[in-house]
């Protein structure tokens, strides 16, 4: 199980449900590698296949040819981790010798396809700061055999925290998700 790192800047119920959702699609899609990024701010779907920027100003999106990898500033990751499955299906923490978030001119982003790092993997990119934002972002890359379906989740507090968009995903699922760990949910972390 991947689990969530707390902050004083993050909200207890946002990370359970966050941590939740990862783990079950995780368990989905059993993929050999996961990439974890937390991300120092609210991030909205504009972010679902961003590419970067062209000349300095205009933004790029990417729909389903090589999606490229989500160009956040590295000053915005406040935690990363890497992630492989051994033998036995457990995955554990490594080191990864490569850079996913670089500091660079904005065009060399758009060269960056995210099918190039693994073919077996998860990216994922999570909001901080949650508390005073009264949101928070939930965004997977899935890889496999070259193909990437990326999507978005975001999150607003209301009386829970709830889903108020997911484009690219199941928003059905993502909630039967939840549902069926409503007590883990509930426990302390």
């Amino acid at each position: 199980m991947i689990e969530l790192t707390k902050s004083e800047l993050d909200n207890i119920d946002f990370i359970k449900k966050v941590q939740v959702l990862i783990n079950e699609i995780i368990s989905d899609l059993n993929p050999h590698e996961i990439f974890l990024f937390k991300v120092d701010n609210w991030f909205d779907t504009k972010w679902l296949n961003f590419t970067g920027k062209v000349l300095g100003a205009l933004g790029t999106w990417n729909y389903k040819d090589a999606q490229r990898i989500p160009p956040f500033s590295p000053n915005r990751i406040m935690e990363q981790g890497y992630f492989q499955k051994d033998k036995f299906g457990t995955y554990s923490k490594d080191d990864f010798e490569g850079e996913i978030h670089k500091r660079q001119p904005a065009e060399k982003n758009l060269n960056r396809r995210i099918v190039d790092v693994s073919d077996s993997t998860i990216f994922i990119w999570y909001s901080s700061n949650t508390i005073v934002n009264g949101q928070g972002s939930l965004m997977i890359y899935p890889v496999e055999n070259q193909e990437c379906e990326p999507f978005y989740v975001g999150f607003k507090k209301n009386n829970e925290w709830d889903i108020v968009n997911a484009p690219g995903s199941n928003k059905k699922a993502l909630e039967f998700y939840l549902e069926r760990n409503k007590n883990a949910i509930q426990q302390k972390l």
